[in-house]
């Protein structure tokens, strides 16, 4: 019964499991409202917190203070009558390692000091003279951390002062203020309700000191006798690198690791508790070794739901700290997730559909300890914008949280413990982690561990197989180059090519499922549980996904819903039919047939579906941020596992004869109501809560039924058709993915599928190099990889990068005479002509058009002018419409006041860009209504598909002759 053992564990998981978010303690501590609060988790299935001390205390109550610790010691206390577990946080309030600038208070000369470049030494310490007359100097970096008081963030005068994390006596500081003082004050709960400390990304040189790189004492002696020159060093602030640039920043490392983790590592494990948190950089892989949790954290969308999880820089960190956890035989890794990973830089724009996808993300790569940023201990006043959004208490969710914290329990508890089918090792070393590399490996549902250079000491060869611990590699992936090559032992397979990998894991049947047809976005991990054999499928993709899945040597087979904790099916034999829709996942038991036949024999009854529902309902009211809807549904006969789908934004009650049924929190909405029809008439009732950002920032985020959405009693004609956006960041988004087309296709309840492409460009081969050899695709090459599916409308951009890259006089070519190949691809004219006629010939029966973009001050002007202009002209032979927001769109941000207003660069800050890319207000006010306009005439007939004149007879440089017609 081991099968059944496991599957009641799941469905019921522990406490150990609970999600542990930061709850930011940001106000006057009041103990009916602490209590109050820490029972309401309980309820809601939170068993565990983050204390975390953050801005909005008020200053009657100093950090570490006696007032501070009489809240603590409460917070202690109840946390410990409900059964709750704390992690201390170390810092009031981040980056970890100042005490709130007391270690400075105590002693000055602890203050965060720095290497930089300046004119004239004065009285600092000279670590190089420079050949152009400057220095490098040791000084002071005036480096702060963010404070729990307001009035001490960045930038703010109060902003306490940023101790030297370099300096050991300026550490040992930091332990006897902070940690010593919570061991005395909590010393009863520590290694019981009290399991951790959390130390959050350590900054040598502190916050706002720009112009200084870490420095310790003596380094430049170490520089040297590593074959390094301190003068070479100025390559740091050139943003150069060389050797000495290289063996600085490995001594810099090095150094951290001695004096700031090692001392805390040891710290936690002296008082019986485990030291957690994360350090700077997604990549750092030797830090986590002193940890008791290897952890990371997740934050500002660096890895963007559904279209990412691959490709960014910081992919890496929940894999490679899961790995690194394994190797070193620690039960748990964990991840600071969700902070401030908002959509389209509205603060509180961030979804249910959002979190359940970076659960799935992070777990499906072996992460088990979820610390969410963060549940707000207060939302009044400017507390409610402190790097929200609140993902708990204070947002739309809350009273169904339980359907979040049980689901993180049963994933966190299922890659607990459990052996992986990985086979594959991929060596990586300190910032060096291979992710563009590894890419295949997950689409082509190949499991690997990243294995740190630094393990390899440890590792042993078995049989040919590279050994640690339990792992067992048939295969090293290394990239690395032949230095780690090296310190292989022999007799293990050593590769470094990225397609003689894949051949290799294939033809050795290293495939976790072998799928029907390519299936890039299923993600697949094999688990090994108490002799048990389970396999874990996720759906990362934007696109439902539906194929064939064969299981080699597989005799039966159930499957189960984890977001639902129920069996959904059972079956005989080696193959299995898989559907996913996107953020979904399904646990796949195998056994005998007696196995799986004995698995909760009354479990996995096939679902009956209702259909899609949508249109069936009424819309009864709308305000304060919800809208309600209802239908009568006549039930002839009831098998308790009815359910229906609808679509709307953004969460769903479902309430049936007034009894609340199922509750959903993505579109598409499925919601169960076989538990609660009756034969008869049945009165459903759905009630749809809009996005939190509507009421924290005032948003206006549409929700309710997709209907209402559209429109209401007047749907848009261009509701429920599909467009294809290709081109570059214009279409793609740039930093916050809003592109010319959403709020088009938003406004008109269009189907939009977005293949754009950041630096994306029309002439093959001229983007910039990202990553390892990786190019950004031409714009024909995009369209040419994306579904073969026939769109109504296509629209495409272009040039901007081509722009910027070389000018019009040095590859502009000509229009050619050709209509069926033969274009010169180095020139803009015969790449644009091609991809023209890719368009046309993959989505015939499509609406297609061309968006000329807006006047920007960033390119030469004449090029944009003659680039545009070429462009017209390829459109005009090939009957393409053009929006021409160059010549007539109204938007030019060449005018400093729109390049302003309507125009971004950062995340950090969205508006006052370079006025190459528009903000929400620059594509909502002067592109959408272009583009619309253009859809809807179409959709009028008022505009053609595009017929195709071939004209023979060569005139005006175009040919001409006879007409010919080509849709």
């Amino acid at each position: 019964m081991v099968l059944q053992d496991i599957w009641d564990r799941l469905k019921n998981p522990s406490e150990e499991f609970s999600p542990v978010p930061f709850w930011f303690f940001n106000d006057w501590p009041d103990r009916e409202r602490i209590a109050a609060q820490l029972e309401d988790f309980v309820e809601k299935g939170v068993n565990a917190f983050v204390l975390h001390p953050r801005i909005g205390i008020p200053e009657q109550i100093g950090y570490l203070s006696e007032a501070y610790f009489e809240t603590v010691r409460f917070v202690a206390e109840t946390a410990r009558r409900l059964g709750m577990k704390i992690v201390l946080y170390d810092e009031g309030m981040y980056p970890s390692g100042s005490a709130h600038g007391l270690v400075v208070r105590e002693n000055p000369a602890f203050a965060a000091r720095g290497l930089t470049r300046t004119d004239g030494p004065g009285a600092d310490p000279v670590i190089a003279a420079l050949p152009d007359g400057q220095f490098l100097v040791w000084r002071f970096t005036g480096g702060t951390i963010r404070g729990i008081h307001f009035g001490e963030d960045d930038g703010e005068a109060g902003a306490p002062p940023a101790a030297d994390l370099l300096n050991p006596e300026a550490v040992r500081a930091f332990l006897r203020l902070t940690h010593d003082r919570y061991y005395e004050e909590l010393r009863e709960y520590f290694g019981t309700t009290v399991i951790g400390f959390f130390t959050d990304e350590p900054s040598p040189v502190g916050r706002n000191a720009e112009g200084f790189f870490p420095w310790a004492g003596g380094l430049e002696r170490e520089l040297q006798a590593a074959g390094g020159c301190a003068a070479e060093l100025q390559g740091l602030f050139d943003g150069t690198e060389n050797t000495s640039t290289e063996i600085y920043r490995r001594l810099i490392k090095s150094h951290l690791r001695e004096t700031f983790y090692r001392p805390l590592s040891e710290w936690c494990s002296a008082h019986g508790i485990e030291l957690m948190g994360h350090p700077e950089a997604s990549d750092d892989v030797e830090e986590q070794l002193y940890f008791g949790v290897p952890g990371q954290d997740l934050i500002l969308r660096r890895v963007t739901p559904k279209t990412g999880g691959l490709l960014e820089p910081d992919s890496v960190q929940a894999k490679l700290t899961a790995d690194i956890a394994r190797h070193l035989g620690r039960r748990r890794n964990a991840n600071e997730c969700f902070g401030v990973c908002s959509r389209r830089g509205i603060p509180w724009y961030f979804t249910g559909e959002d979190m359940k996808w970076y659960i799935d993300w992070l777990t499906m790569r072996g992460v088990n300890l979820l610390v969410p940023h963060a549940f707000y201990y207060s939302v009044e006043g400017a507390r409610s914008g402190e790097r929200p959004p609140d993902v708990g208490p204070n947002n739309i969710w809350w009273p169904h949280y339980r359907r979040f914290s049980d689901y993180i329990k049963r994933m966190c508890s299922l890659m607990t413990g459990a052996g992986t089918g990985a086979r594959i090792a991929v060596l990586c070393d300190n910032n060096r982690v291979p992710c563009r590399e590894v890419a295949a490996l997950y689409e082509r549902q190949i499991e690997f561990h990243y294995l740190p250079a630094a393990l390899l000491e440890r590792c042993r060869a078995e049989d040919g197989k590279l050994c640690i611990g339990e792992c067992a590699y048939e295969l090293v992936f290394n990239v690395l180059g032949d230095k780690y090559g090296a310190q292989l032992p022999e007799g293990v397979t050593q590769l470094q090519s990225g397609e003689r990998l894949l051949w290799e894991a294939e033809r050795r049947g290293l495939c976790t499922v072998l799928t029907q047809e390519p299936c890039p976005g299923l993600r697949a991990v094999r688990l090994y549980r108490e002799g048990a054999e389970l396999l874990l499928l996720s759906n990362e993709g934007e696109r439902p996904l539906s194929t064939t899945v064969s299981l080699p040597g597989c005799e039966s087979w159930a499957a189960a819903d984890l977001w639902r904790g129920c069996l959904t099916g059972k079956g005989t034999g080696s193959r299995m039919e898989l559907s996913l829709a996107p953020c979904e996942t399904r646990l796949i038991f195998l056994g005998t047939e007696r196995q799986i036949r004995e698995l909760s024999p009354k479990e996995g009854t096939t679902p009956r579906y209702l259909g899609d529902w949508t249109e069936a309902f009424s819309p009864e009211e709308k305000a304060d941020n919800r809208a309600v809807c209802e239908r009568s549904f006549w039930a002839e006969e009831v098998c308790g596992t009815e359910y229906f789908t609808v679509r709307g934004e953004e969460m769903a009650e479902c309430y049936v004869n007034g009894k609340l049924a199922d509750v959903s929190f993505w579109n598409v909405h499925r919601l169960s109501v076989g538990h609660v029809l009756k034969k008869g008439e049945n009165r459903i009732r759905l009630v749809f809560t809009g996005n939190a950002a509507n009421l924290y920032d005032g948003a206006h985020i549409p929700f309710g039924l997709e209907t209402v959405i559209r429109g209401g009693d007047s749907p848009s004609p261009l509701c429920g058709k599909t467009i294809y956006g290709f081109g570059d960041s214009l279409v793609a988004g740039h930093a916050n993915r809003v592109g010319m087309l959403d709020f088009a296709a938003r406004k008109n309840g269009m189907i939009y599928r977005r293949y754009a492409a950041n630096g994306a460009t029309i002439v093959p081969g001229i983007a910039p190099r990202i990553g390892d050899g990786w190019l950004v695709p031409d714009v024909a090459s995009q369209v040419e990889s994306a579904s073969a599916e026939t769109p109504d409308f296509v629209c495409f951009d272009g040039l901007t990068n081509d722009a910027e890259k070389a000018t019009a006089e040095r590859y502009l070519g000509q229009l050619s005479d050709s209509w069926d190949g033969g274009w010169d691809l180095s020139t803009f004219y015969g790449a644009f002509e091609n991809v023209c006629h890719t368009l046309r010939k993959k989505y015939q029966d499509s609406c297609i058009f061309y968006v000329a973009v807006h006047r920007m001050p960033t390119r030469d002007q004449k090029t944009q002018e003659i680039l545009q202009r070429a462009a017209r002209e390829v459109c005009e032979k090939w009957a393409i419409p053009v929006v021409d927001m160059f010549r007539a769109g109204g938007i030019n941000t060449c005018i400093d006041g729109m390049r302003r207003d309507y125009s971004y660069d950062t995340m950090e800050k969205l508006w006052d860009g370079n006025g190459t890319h528009l903000n929400e207000a620059g594509y909502s006010e002067w592109y959408a209504p272009a583009i619309e306009r253009l859809m809807l005439g179409f959709s009028h007939g008022l505009c053609s598909k595009g017929t195709v004149l071939r004209e023979r007879e060569n005139t005006a440089g175009k040919g001409g002759g006879e007409k010919e017609e080509e849709s």
